[in-house]
């Protein structure tokens, strides 16, 4: 009779047993709300939010950078004996190293030699200068031993004398001094020859060359470092071909010259020079060369600078380094401040090395005080 009061009519049985069902789904729903679901095992048992895991990774820090090179203009291989060339053998290509002889003037062989400073005089015993000195030095390399003291002694006379014999002079047992007539400079041990200029019969004066030869690279040098360097011993890397520099960016040894001056880049690099003075076919840009007193610099080639060697650094977020002043910082890992050196930074990583050899880092704590001391 309440019932049917309440709703205004007659409820039938059916209809009072479905709204017990739907009173009871809300209960069901409203309790889901109130009961705390455990979380998953894997979430439940990761690294606390205040500290981040630290990876390790392998690096060469490649930069893009620019190589300087300095060329020298064409040689001439020149003479101060005159007369009658009595013998050449001399072609494009041809390699020429110091001691060889391939001239001869009035039947008297002309021998190269490959010095520091050229020989521009006649040297008896007693002479001395840095021209004896570089003498005596490439004397020795050739293998006839004298002190390289810079004065002329009677075995740098011998020594002088057995060089010239050995390439064929029959007046050398007579020479009481070192005639510069009967040497030729080279600037370079072994040469390559770009163009003969005489031949077997002609009449040669000391102002007539012997020979051309073509230019070459006398020093290459990174034109700019670039910022934030990983510290280490460095190379650059043109295609396939790897040169090491020093601290400064420079090719220094001869033999790492001549090899950058072999490699398919430098090739292509000079003959777009050539062909088109001032442009840089590998890099694009267009400038002006520049004579220096030891040759012409170049518009730079495109290079990458990178560590000789592989070398491990440490990625982490940002938030873990502390106390940072320039590149020097701290990170806390395991309750201990480690002292670090911070190499990069990129989309909020910070990588770094730690300054102790015997450090290792698996985990970092994030926004660890800034007074905590680690060095």
């Amino acid at each position: 009779m309440v019932t049917r009061r309440l709703w205004g009519g007659k409820l039938s049985g059916g209809a009072v047993g479905i709204l017990l069902v739907l009173v009871g789904l809300v209960g069901v729903i409203a309790g889901s709300f109130l009961v705390r679901v455990p979380a998953p095992v894997s979430v439940s048992g990761s690294i606390s939010p205040t500290e981040a895991p630290v990876a390790r990774v392998e690096t060469v820090d490649k930069q893009n950078a620019s190589l300087v090179v300095v060329v020298t203009p064409e040689v001439k291989v020149m003479t101060h004996k005159t007369g009658i060339v009595t013998g050449a053998v001399c072609a494009p290509g041809d390699v020429w190293t110091s001691g060889q002889s391939v001239f001869s003037i009035n039947d008297e062989p002309l021998v190269f030699l490959a010095t520091a400073r050229p020989l521009w005089r006649d040297l008896t015993v007693g002479d001395r200068g840095p021209d004896v000195k570089a003498l005596q030095n490439e004397l020795n390399r050739l293998g006839y031993a004298v002190s390289a003291d810079g004065v002329v002694g009677q075995r740098t006379v011998n020594a002088a004398r057995a060089l010239a014999r050995a390439a064929g002079s029959v007046t050398a047992a007579s020479w009481g001094s070192i005639p510069v007539e009967s040497f030729v400079w080279l600037p370079a041990s072994p040469i390559t020859v770009a163009t003969c200029t005489t031949a077997t019969g002609t009449h040669l004066s000391a102002a007539n060359p012997l020979a051309m030869l073509p230019t070459a690279l006398t020093s290459a040098k990174v034109k700019q470092l670039p910022s934030g360097l990983i510290p280490g011993d460095r190379v650059l890397k043109l295609d396939e071909v790897t040169i090491p520099v020093d601290a400064q960016g420079r090719v220094s040894n001869p033999e790492d010259l001549a090899k950058l001056s072999q490699s398919p880049a430098y090739l292509e690099y000079m003959a777009n020079q050539t062909s088109n003075p001032g442009a840089n076919s590998l890099t694009g840009d267009s400038s002006q060369d520049t004579t220096t007193g030891s040759g012409t610099a170049r518009a730079g080639m495109s290079i990458i600078f990178q560590l000789a060697q592989p070398l491990t650094v440490y990625s982490l977020p940002a938030a873990a380094v502390y106390s940072v002043s320039d590149t020097k910082g701290c990170v806390l890992s395991h309750g201990v401040g480690v002292p670090v050196t911070i190499t990069s930074s990129q989309l909020g990583q910070t990588f770094i090395i730690p300054d102790r050899e015997d450090a290792t880092l698996d985990t970092v704590t994030l926004r660890p005080p800034k007074t905590l001391p680690c060095r």
